[in-house]
Parts: structure tokens; C-alpha cells; sequence
């Protein structure tokens, strides 16, 4: 089990009453859903910053402490997911966190944090796989990984043809990791999540754009008006 201990930074900006000893509410901002800030934050992991606001606005406190698989039961998201939103979170200046593992008898065996999880993950898969190395030809899986960007651009040109809307959204995102590159994805799930949903999003208002510069469609009393003022004037000309 890991138990966790969250500080929420700025927690006064969520909670501007500070004369009030059971708050029932925290303010939260309404631009949160298009904030920049939370562009490469899948749906489960914004849900996620939302309930630890409530958790710390019940207590009346921006430190939290308790265990990821209880924050997982209720939350119904599962814990990797968790881990990867606080990973964002602590990134973006929002929290700070560290990870205590405990043993059988739930005492505490040591302080760790979520780099050191990963680098104990990555020594043991390492181990695991000196075991059991072969040699083989590479799977079309191995391939996609190899040259993951090629991958990427093949899937966006299938979903999206317009070739001007990809070019144009692709120098939009250029410009906009230039302004904020400490926001740049650090992962290829995390890549494909932040270019996936900025072109969902700018091919809704590009779609928008090409219904209304639509030519209008006539009605069929408009068309019969043109063709007997058509008769009428080849009449005229006889």
C-alpha cells in the first residue's frame, strides 16, 4: 500500500474565506477547461485535481494525506492514472507530493517519491527481460515505436485529410510550445493525447468555418423564380 501526502500550493486562492471553519465550497475558475495549463491532462486526471480540491476544502487544509488505492476506489480511476495526474500537477506548480510505501503490519518503510518508483519499475523490468532476451524479427508494434512521429503524422493524415487544416493546427502547436516549453509532453501516450486533442478541437471551429462559408442552397421556389425569369427573358430577346 502507498500512502501519500499532498500539499496543495496557493490553496488560498481556492479557499479566499479563511474565517470560515467548514467550508461547504472552493472557488474554482471557469476557464479551467481550456486552460493551457491542463491541455495534456486527460478527462480522468482533470476529475482527479477537481476531487482533491474538495478533499482538502472539506478538511480545511492544503495538506492532504491518504492512500492511493483508497483516492482510487473513490474516484474510480485507477491508480497509474493517479500517479501520472500528480506527476502533472507537481510539473505545473500546482502541488507538491511524496510517495510512502508501507509494509504488511502498515508501518512505514520509507520516504520515496515518483522518480523513484519509476527507476525501481524500469531496474526490475530490465532484470526481467536479461532473463528471457532472444532474438527475433520486430513486430509491427516494434516498428511504430522505432519511428513513432512517421506513425503519428500516418494516423492524422487518415483522420484528417485537409492537408491546409493539419499544416496550418501543426504551426499553431509549434508556436505555442515555443511560448511554453516546459509544457511539452514527456512521454509518446502523452504526445498523442496533447497533438490528438488540439486537432479534435481546432477541427470542430475549422468545421464551423467551412459550414458557414457554404454557398446557401436555393429553394425550389427560388429555382422555379430563375427559370421563369429565364423564359421570360429569352421571350424578350425572340
Amino acid at each position: 500500500m502507498q500512502q501519500i501526502e499532498i500539499t496543495i500550493l496557493n490553496w488560498e486562492k481556492f479557499n479566499p474565506r479563511k474565517d470560515v471553519s467548514n467550508p461547504s465550497w472552493f472557488r474554482l475558475q471557469n476557464q479551467m477547461w481550456n486552460d493551457s495549463q491542463f491541455f495534456e491532462f486527460a478527462p480522468e486526471e482533470r476529475w482527479i485535481w477537481v476531487c482533491l480540491l474538495s478533499i482538502a476544502s472539506q478538511k480545511n487544509s492544503a495538506k492532504l494525506e491518504f492512500s492511493l488505492e483508497w483516492l482510487s476506489l473513490q474516484t474510480s480511476v485507477s491508480v497509474s492514472s493517479i500517479e501520472n495526474c500528480l506527476e502533472k500537477l507537481q510539473r505545473n506548480g500546482c502541488v507538491t507530493y511524496t510517495l510512502r510505501a508501507r509494509d504488511v503490519h502498515g508501518r512505514y518503510i520509507t520516504d520515496i517519491t515518483r522518480q523513484d518508483i519509476t527507476k525501481q519499475n524500469k531496474t526490475k523490468t530490465f532484470s526481467s527481460e536479461l532473463k528471457n532476451i532472444s532474438i527475433t524479427e520486430p513486430t509491427e508494434q516494434d516498428l511504430i515505436k522505432s519511428n513513432f512521429s512517421e506513425f503519428l503524422n500516418n494516423k492524422i493524415e487518415t483522420i484528417y485529410p485537409d492537408k491546409d487544416f493539419v499544416a496550418r493546427e501543426k504551426e499553431k502547436m509549434k508556436v505555442w510550445f515555443a511560448a511554453n516549453p516546459k509544457k511539452q509532453p514527456k512521454s509518446k501516450s502523452g504526445w498523442t493525447r496533447f497533438v490528438m486533442g488540439w486537432l479534435e478541437r481546432g477541427w470542430e471551429q475549422y468545421r464551423k468555418t467551412l459550414q458557414s462559408a457554404a454557398p446557401k442552397k436555393k429553394t425550389w421556389q427560388e429555382l422555379a423564380d430563375e427559370r421563369e425569369a429565364e423564359e421570360k427573358r429569352i421571350k424578350e430577346n425572340g
